[in-house]
């Protein structure tokens, strides 16, 4: 999905894992809040429209950074 793109392309432009998000998200990370992070960073569930926003702050961009769609590069031939 284009959102698990841009927020894998996000968190890794940014030089930070899954653990490093959640510590964004969550003053008390458990072990829920990591496996939470980590769906959504696997594109298994999508976070909510209030944890969306949570998300596009930790990661120093806007909703619409992470809703946009997946640009791909084409190749030149000739």
């Amino acid at each position: 999905s284009r959102l698990r793109h841009n927020l894998n392309v996000r968190r890794q432009a940014l030089g930070m894992n899954q653990g490093d998000v959640a510590r964004r998200l969550f003053s008390n990370v458990r072990m829920a809040e990591r496996n939470r992070v980590s769906r959504w960073f696997q594109g298994i569930t999508t976070p909510s429209a209030d944890e969306l926003s949570n998300l596009a702050e930790a990661l120093k961009c806007t909703i619409d950074d992470l809703l946009a769609p997946v640009r791909r590069s084409r190749k030149k031939t000739g």
